[in-house]
């Protein structure tokens, strides 16, 4: 049996115990797109349980994603969730009137999946291409629709309707209020779609950036930001040079944090405003730190009127991934192209510290880091090819020569000049 079988049986076992429990509805996108990644269902009775039977049954992972709301989260594969919640109180009709956009104000009754329940003319929408809020007052419901619009609208080429458009750009103060980690959910999805500058530049255009819980001053320059997106579109899909570390995090997460960089470096602002908005959007570690890291290695890249191979190596060394997507950011095509020239150090040819000071004949010390890193930039440059020759690049660098007093000093020559 295929994988897409086998999913496809598991979610028909699935529906058959959520329709045994009592009324249910299959709702919200896996409606009308039958291959979304989440699917939402809701039932007459307490998810618990039917989360419980589900578990045992088959065999899913399961947590509680909302206790006051009573709604549990079910894993069915790896990249598809299963929310199931009660029905509103007043049933499906007044269900489908809180929901967010007519789309997704539809309803399948299970097991049958018929008839279609469609009081807002949710297909006539799709069929036309519209993203319509079901009210005036959606937004206000949930502020966090003002960012899910913008997502759907870019995910599914939908032109969001002249007056929901009104109502979510009048909406947008409020998601100030909206948890870090919910904006960050809503974010880390549209930037993993293909379609991610379109959201990008609705963010830009709508002056959402603001909007955020975040300080005033993240108000990016238009014009830079889009040159910034522009460089980071013209970027997507070309190989990396093989000098990049393996990236840490999902691509969709790691071009989200990325894009977020831009934001603050057209913003004009410093790293505390990016700590600032890491501990806002409740990132991870690694998100966080790839944010500080692009941050840093676009400074010291705006420094440079020039950056050579061996410039570029140590950006790499100390921003790791870093130090490329700052290159991208800023256009910098000088430190792409050396990105490219250089090579990866092939293994037992990088002196060890302990090789050293032996060879050089110099006790331990901090010029042992220095040298590693000059012989790692001039070996991964291609200036140096061997470890004889970096071992004698370092003693003529780090050498202790003696001169008539007596005294001992470095020679000048420099082993990466």
């Amino acid at each position: 049996m295929t994988q897409a079988a086998c999913m496809g049986r598991q979610v028909e076992l699935l529906e058959q115990v959520l329709a045994s429990i009592g009324e249910a509805y299959l709702v919200g996108s896996a409606v009308w797109a039958p291959a979304a990644a989440d699917r939402d269902y809701v039932l007459q009775g307490y998810p618990l349980r039917a989360a419980q039977l589900l578990a045992s049954s088959l065999h899913l992972r399961w947590f509680v994603l909302d206790s006051a709301r009573k709604h549990v989260r079910l894993q069915l594969g790896r990249r598809t969730t299963v929310d199931i919640a009660p029905v509103a109180e007043g049933g499906i009709s007044a269900d489908l009137a809180q929901r967010d956009f007519t789309i997704n104000a539809m309803a399948l009754p299970l097991p049958a999946k018929r008839p279609l329940l469609d009081p807002f003319r949710g297909r006539v929408d799709l069929r036309e291409g519209l993203l319509r809020a079901v009210s005036e007052g959606s937004f206000h419901l949930d502020p966090l629709r003002v960012l899910r619009a913008i997502r759907l609208a870019a995910e599914h080429n939908l032109v969001i309707e002249a007056q929901t458009r009104a109502a979510l750009t009048a909406a947008m103060p409020l998601l100030a209020s909206i948890p870090g980690e919910r904006i960050r959910g809503e974010l880390w999805r549209a930037f993993a779609l293909k379609n991610w500058a379109q959201v990008a530049h609705t963010l830009t255009e709508l002056g959402l950036w603001k909007c955020l819980g975040l300080a005033q001053e993240a108000v990016p320059q238009e014009a830079l930001l889009r040159t910034y997106l522009a460089n980071l579109r013209r970027a997507e899909g070309a190989p990396l040079p093989s000098v990049v570390p393996r990236a840490s995090l999902e691509q969709g997460v790691e071009l989200a944090v990325v894009v977020l960089a831009g934001v603050v470096l057209a913003s004009g602002t410093n790293r505390s405003f990016a700590r600032q908005l890491a501990a806002r959007l409740r990132m991870t570690r690694k998100e966080a730190a790839l944010l500080e890291a692009i941050l840093k290695a676009a400074v010291e890249l705006q420094r440079l009127s020039g950056a050579d191979p061996e410039q570029t190596f140590r950006l790499l060394s100390r921003f790791g991934r870093g130090a490329f997507w700052a290159a991208v950011t800023l256009g910098r095509a000088d430190a792409l192209a050396a990105m490219c020239r250089l090579s990866p150090i092939p293994p037992g040819v990088m002196p060890s510290g302990d090789d050293l000071v032996q060879r050089v004949g110099r006790p331990p010390g901090p010029w042992i880091r220095q040298a590693t890193e000059e012989l790692a930039a001039a070996l991964s440059a291609g200036r140096l090819s061997s470890k004889e020759e970096a071992l004698a690049a370092a003693v003529a660098r780090y050498g202790q020569v003696t001169h008539g007093t007596g005294s001992a000093e470095q020679k000048a020559c420099r082993c990466c000049s």
